[in-house]
């Protein structure tokens, strides 16, 4: 998840979803818009993540493969998001 500390969306899932996230092979991990670790840096120049504006943006990461699978734009609340993140792993799986 791309998060800004300024961003109420990204407060809202952060409260919402967050805490009972509970999907292992899925983990969240928060990446602070203003402080990009490394790897997500040299993979967005890598063209491995595509460019995005705004927060909160949710990456769906292949770990082995080291690249973007899809993403979520925003946030709206606890039942869409995990709606979205259902149509968007189902797409991938049918690929």
């Amino acid at each position: 998840m791309i998060n800004s500390k300024s961003c109420g969306y990204c407060k809202q899932f952060l409260s919402e979803v967050f805490p009972e996230f509970n999907i292992s092979k899925f983990p969240i991990i928060i990446i602070d818009d203003e402080d990009k670790p490394e790897w997500f840096s040299k993979a967005l120049k890598e063209n491995k993540i595509k460019p995005y504006r705004g927060t909160p943006y949710f990456i769906i990461w292949d770990e082995i493969e080291k690249y973007e699978i899809n993403r979520i734009v925003g946030y709206l609340d606890r039942d869409t998001f995990y709606r979205d993140l259902k149509k968007k792993l189902l797409l991938h799986m049918n690929k």
